[in-house]
């Protein structure tokens, strides 16, 4: 009994130690807004409350059909302008070749470097709007930063 008072006497005395109160903020580490570029539906949330995420883990992801759609798409039109683009440039180079043996006049030849200028300008096209159609697809996954 006098080892149970001794006891209680040692809790009783170290009880205002922790009863203590502190006053402190919460800061957060690496705190990032997040947001599509793009926008659409979602299609999912694999990111769930409380799991980690490793960076550059999906988060959330929007419908990919008509990402998907129009990269495929860009990817024909940039074939159909490289084919023009190659046949102009044939067509510019027997232009020439007639035009040097005298056989095709200035009116002509000129003709054929404008159908390869046309041609080359609708390739770069082409090609800008392959890139913007692989960036949106990508921009259509909100992924981990960290």
């Amino acid at each position: 009994m006098h080892r149970l008072l001794v006891i209680l006497s040692v809790l009783a005395a170290a009880g205002p130690l922790c009863a203590e109160e502190y006053e402190g903020k919460l800061q957060w580490y690496n705190k990032a807004a997040l947001g599509f570029v793009v926008s659409g539906v979602i299609q999912s949330v694999p990111a769930h409350t409380g799991r980690l995420v490793k960076k550059g883990g999906p988060l959330v992801v929007l419908d990919q059909r008509g990402f998907k759609a129009r990269v495929k798409q860009a990817a024909a039109k940039l074939e159909e302008h490289r084919l023009n683009q190659a046949e102009a440039a044939r067509e510019l180079e027997r232009a020439i070749e007639l035009y040097e043996r005298t056989q095709l006049s200035d009116h002509e030849k000129q003709m054929a470097e404008i159908g390869a200028a046309k041609a080359r300008a609708g390739l770069s096209r082409a090609e800008a709007e392959k890139v913007e159609a692989d960036l949106e697809l990508e921009y259509s996954m909100l992924k981990a930063p960290f």
